[in-house]
């Protein structure tokens, strides 16, 4: 099975709960595509740890970096699907050098600017077909206030409702910019409907 649209791979993009880790997972089931998760090279990239560790050893600058090595090195290869972290497309810029790097941060946007990456959105419309799974605002806020009593499971940092909600809406402009389609994550809509309709329109 290879990727139509004229491009080597297809990425999913999106903010965090969208759908793109499920969604990938059964394309590559229905295409026999691979799924390259850059959140799960980003753990492998440090020996295992979670994105959460990465971020309180390295900081969120450097994570940022880090997803950037890893688009270079998933560019090389041919007919994969990309799960793209929620902040793929963002670089970070500290606005007070003295506050330290940790991802439970409650003032996570007054100590940092999260800035639109060029450089990784290049690299992406180069490679990918961009598929942006596009969600409600206040469907993300809840899933982030329920995901972020789950830690432990997930080992991802938690966001708080008031930054994630600015956070969100700067990331929505990012998404739209970039994409190539844009599929309204609906609620009648099964997974498996949305996964199919992917399918039948960008695999051949």
């Amino acid at each position: 099975m290879k990727i139509c649209k004229g491009k080597k791979n297809i990425a999913l993009i999106g903010a965090r709960g969208s759908g793109k880790s499920e969604i990938s997972k059964q394309l590559s089931k229905l295409s026999l595509c691979p799924v390259m998760s850059t959140d799960m090279l980003s753990s492998y990239e440090n020996d295992g740890l979670s994105i959460t560790e990465i971020i309180e050893q390295e900081g969120w600058e450097n994570f940022r970096k880090l997803e950037y090595k890893i688009l270079l090195k998933l560019a090389k290869i041919r007919n994969i699907i990309i799960d793209c972290g929620g902040g793929i497309l963002v670089d970070i810029k500290k606005n007070k050098p003295e506050q330290k790097s940790t991802p439970s941060n409650k003032k996570y946007l007054k100590a940092y600017s999260e800035i639109y990456s060029e450089a990784k959105a290049k690299l992406l419309k180069r490679h990918c077909h961009l598929i942006y799974l596009r969600c409600p605002e206040n469907y993300l806020i809840k899933f982030n206030e329920d995901f972020s009593t789950q830690l432990k499971t997930y080992n991802r940092p938690p966001f708080f409702k008031t930054d994630y909600s600015k956070l969100l809406k700067e990331r929505f402009i990012h998404y739209e910019k970039v994409a190539d389609t844009i599929i309204d994550m609906k609620q009648e809509n099964s997974l498996e409907e949305l996964t199919n309709f992917i399918y039948q329109q960008y695999f051949r």
